[in-house]
């Protein structure tokens, strides 16, 4: 069975790396802004992935909380629940 690791090697230097069970995430600290990501190998951009909770791969999830769009939507279990903020 795998088993999950956080890997500080790099942490002086900013960067660092976490082994799930599912898949891997590593961080660089890039001081204001916000830090560059890598999920299983794959450079998160930012300006196509900054919706909370946004799939890497585009693909529907459970949970979809937009951008900035006051909309929330969670299915799951066969049911569905909206809610938009004003």
């Amino acid at each position: 069975m795998n088993k999950s690791l956080l890997n500080l090697k790099q942490v002086n230097k900013g960067v660092v790396e976490y082994q799930g069970v599912f898949g891997k995430v590593k961080l660089q600290y890039q001081g204001l802004g916000l830090p560059k990501v890598w999920r299983n190998g794959r450079y998160h951009d930012w300006q196509k992935h900054f919706a909370v909770y946004q799939s890497v791969d585009g693909n529907k999830i459970p949970v979809d909380l937009g951008w900035k769009e006051g909309k929330l939507r969670v299915e799951a279990g066969g049911y569905q629940f909206q809610s938009q903020s004003e």
